[in-house]
């Protein structure tokens, strides 16, 4: 893979990309020094599956999701969390 010669701090991803979003999000953190990544998808039915790989899970259209961040507090973002370093 091509993308392991460069260093991403974060990658927003699509569940429904060219190639399965959920494969290369896998493939990736499986690096010692892996990116942050985020799904930013229309697919809600996939949240659950989705969290357990990515750091946030954005549901388009994102205005109601970035609303619903914010009235729960996560307006800020709080770091990796210890599963992911």
């Amino acid at each position: 893979m091509q993308m392991q010669k460069k260093s991403f701090d974060l990658l927003l991803l699509d569940i429904e990309m060219p190639s399965n979003g959920f494969q290369l999000a896998q493939s990736l953190i499986q690096m010692e020094k892996h990116p942050l990544v985020v799904f930013v998808t229309k697919r809600h039915e996939y949240a659950v599956q989705g969290y357990g790989i990515a750091f946030r899970y954005l549901v388009k259209p994102l205005d109601q999701t970035l609303q619903w961040y914010q009235k729960h507090g996560y307006s800020k973002c709080q770091g990796r969390s210890s599963a992911q370093t």
